[in-house]
């Protein structure tokens, strides 16, 4: 499960599932562009199997909304939770980033 805080973005967020092909979540890469309201908080769920390595890339791409100053910094709060609930990544006021999470045979994610 992936849990952002969106304080101002088009989050463009990439997500990568290496390892072998037998199901269709099992692709090389899922990538999508979110458009999110700025203070917001937003959950997003990738499914992936163990033994596998989740790779999560996001970006700050625009903070044009309206009445929103876009002189403001381009920054979220991102984090990963396991379905168990543990707290896999915690980033804070980014304006993007780049992980890879192992998924371990004991860890359901």
């Amino acid at each position: 499960m992936l849990l952002t805080t969106i304080h101002l973005c088009c989050l463009s967020l990439l997500m990568l599932c290496a390892g072998e092909q037998k199901y269709p979540y099992d692709g090389p890469e899922n990538e999508i562009t979110i458009h999110v309201t700025p203070g917001s908080t937003e959950c997003f769920y990738q499914k992936a199997k163990a033994q596998q390595t989740l790779e999560i890339e996001y970006q700050v791409i625009d903070a044009n909304f309206g009445d929103v100053n876009i002189n403001q910094e381009l920054d979220i709060n991102f984090q990963l939770f396991s379905p168990s609930g543990k707290e896999l990544i915690s980033d804070f006021k980014q304006s993007d980033a780049n992980h890879r999470v192992p998924l371990l045979k004991y860890e359901k994610i």
